[in-house]
């Protein structure tokens, strides 16, 4: 673990459960531990939710007043899917009292990153008209008042208009960004103007996925009678040969952590920033773009362009991909030099190997360590980039040295997702134990006796350190509040029957902050129904973001009596 700096990043998150949040979640994460930083993410659901299992999360909000971490990072889109960003505007001068960023929606005078979602979506429209002639379409829009959703459902009118297009309103579909949204588009198609569509296009993954899914129930083959696209290319997106548009929520994550840090550090910010799209073409708009059917291109033969090793871009590419120790940047480096020599070789007419074959090697060499690996992608990309604009604008080798960029992201992604579904299966492993505990939980009524059976399952679920509080008094509940369990290392800390009593704030009592070392923990609301109970703490090393929710409803559970 790296030494502390002393500072604490803020996170403040609607909801763990989806490829969106736990992506952000992990590229968060990423840039703290890399960097030597403490962090908090608060799992506060919606603002303003119709729903009792959001509501009292809400609370958490309050855990962030007075300048508490000190800076903050706001998954604001998500935040303010229901609400509108009015709810996070009255909160201003709160937020203020922070370095802060947003991600999605913007709030004045705080710098934000957000995704291009014009770029993105014309990329899409462009495509499905120019490319393969589809004329008639159906749209399912995004929870109203959410920026991304209006956003793209702007973009998809201004498309059909612009290519005099018919917009045909029965066929606009209102959403929340939910897989029933798809599903209940394509159950009233088949109600009747199935046969007046060509394509379906959803404001987000979530939404094709459940229009795919009502379409396979129904035997309706996809693309020849219904093509279908989504928005965000979602882990799952993959494995349906979904068309989608690509925004990199994981490296949203990194950079709006890293914005934060350089405001605590009195670097100036860009107000706004804007993160690049990418179409992701597959089977379900009617591409083929099966890997295994691409070729390697074959190299123009003349000479177009000899590239120097003074040239090498890798030096400044070491410097964007922070590694965790010396080892591994020297791996690093010597891996990308590697590729560039490779690449100065076959630009000057004197190709040894495949560059596809290169980078298989390289991939090859990061298994064991999925943390590297994805510094390696992440290093490829950028290199790639860098390489590229060394040649002439106007050179063939562009166009090959980009035929080749994109079959090796696709090479890395794979490997990378092959890797997940290996830790997945692993997780669901976790999930067994969940199920075992609960098992056991019942029918159990000494409430001492209960936490030292759900504490026996914390290794076997990855769990190193967890604290549950509980609020003294719930009607003020940021008063002050009472530890009665605290577990590190596989052991629980003594703490007595009465447990220790300290302000809310504080998150702990001082005892358990250590400032030789970095403290990164989730936090989450413990409630039943509408009664705010507590919250309980985790680290965030275990990355088990799902295993961590299952939890704390657990400890919801057990707390019951108590109330």
């Amino acid at each position: 673990m790296k030494r502390t700096t002393g500072l604490t990043l803020g996170l403040i998150i609607d909801w763990m459960g989806t490829d969106y949040h736990r992506d952000l979640l992990n590229g968060f994460t990423d840039y703290c531990e890399d960097h030597g930083l403490s962090s908090q993410i608060y799992v506060t659901g919606r603002l303003n939710s119709p729903w009792k299992t959001e509501q009292p999360r809400n609370i958490l909000l309050d855990f962030t007043r007075e300048g508490r971490p000190d800076g903050l990072v706001l998954a604001s889109a998500s935040l303010c899917n229901l609400s509108g960003t009015g709810v996070l505007e009255e909160m201003l001068p709160q937020l203020k009292s922070h370095p802060c960023v947003t991600l999605g929606d913007q709030l004045p005078g705080i710098p934000f990153i957000h995704h291009n979602n014009r770029e993105g979506m014309s990329l899409l429209m462009d495509h499905l008209i120019e490319v393969h002639s589809y004329t008639r379409f159906a749209f399912i829009r995004g929870g109203e008042g959410n920026e991304d959703g209006e956003r793209r459902f702007q973009i998809f009118r201004e498309k059909l208009e612009e290519k005099e297009l018919d917009i045909r309103p029965e066929y606009i579909f209102p959403g929340m960004f939910r897989d029933e949204d798809g599903y209940n588009a394509v159950t009233s198609l088949l109600g009747g103007g199935l046969e007046e569509i060509d394509v379906l296009v959803c404001s987000n993954d979530t939404q094709a996925l459940g229009a795919l899914r009502a379409l396979r129930e129904n035997n309706i083959p996809v693309p020849q009678k219904l093509a279908v696209v989504g928005y965000d290319d979602m882990v799952y997106s993959r494995y349906r040969e979904l068309t989608t548009v690509r925004q990199s929520f994981e490296e949203n994550g990194r950079r709006a952590a890293e914005l934060c840090h350089k405001q605590l550090l009195g670097k100036k910010v860009k107000l706004k920033q804007h993160t690049p799209p990418r179409l992701i073409l597959r089977q379900t708009c009617g591409c083929n773009t099966d890997l295994a059917k691409l070729k390697p291109l074959s190299a123009p033969t003349e000479t177009f362009h000899r590239i120097k090793k003074k040239d090498s871009p890798v030096t400044g590419i070491m410097e964007e991909i922070l590694c965790t120790s010396h080892t591994e940047k020297e791996l690093l480096n010597i891996w990308l030099s590697e590729f560039f020599d490779q690449f100065c070789r076959e630009t000057s007419g004197k190709k040894e190997i495949s560059p596809i074959e290169l980078w298989c090697r390289i991939i090859n060499r990061t298994q064991g360590s999925f943390a590297l690996k994805k510094r390696v992608a992440r290093a490829g990309n950028y290199l790639m980039a860098s390489m590229i604009e060394l040649l002439p604008q106007e050179s063939p080798w562009r166009i090959y040295w980009r035929n080749v960029a994109e079959i090796l992201r696709t090479i890395s992604e794979k490997s990378i997702q092959a890797d997940l579904y290996c830790k997945k299966t692993f997780n669901e492993s976790r999930i067994d134990d969940l199920m075992e505990m609960s098992e056991r939980l019942i029918g159990e009524n000494d409430f001492a006796l209960l936490l030292d059976l759900a504490v026996e399952y914390f290794p076997s679920l990855g769990v190193d350190e967890c604290y549950v509080c509980l609020f003294e008094d719930r009607d003020n509940p940021m008063s002050q509040s009472r530890l009665i369990m605290a577990y590190r290392g596989n052991r629980r800390f003594p703490i007595g029957t009465e447990g220790i009593l300290f302000p809310t704030e504080r998150l702990l009592p001082d005892e358990f902050y250590d400032e030789n070392r970095t403290i990164s923990f989730l936090v989450q609301a413990l409630f039943t129904g509408k009664e705010k109970i507590g919250y309980i703490l985790f680290d965030t090393s275990n990355r088990d973001w799902r295993a961590m929710e299952a939890l704390r409803e657990k400890f919801s559970f057990l707390l019951q009596p108590m109330i």
